[in-house]
């Protein structure tokens, strides 16, 4: 994750990144692949988790839209 962090970074990809499961931790999302692509990145635990946060993140845009 800290490589493909790496290379959306380099890529000029600058959405928020949303990373997790169990082969990641909080402290490593924080320390390594937050450093790499120095935009936003969540460590999100599992899945629903990851949807729950990518909702609050999206909601706000989608209401805009209306």
């Amino acid at each position: 994750m800290v490589i493909t962090a790496g290379d959306l970074k380099n890529a000029g990809i600058t959405v928020p990144l949303l990373v997790g499961g169990a082969a990641l931790s909080d402290k490593f999302t924080r320390s390594r692949i937050s450093p790499s692509y120095e935009r936003v990145v969540v460590y999100c635990k599992d899945a629903m988790t990851g949807l729950s946060i990518m909702n609050a993140i999206d909601g706000p845009r989608r209401a805009r839209q209306g």
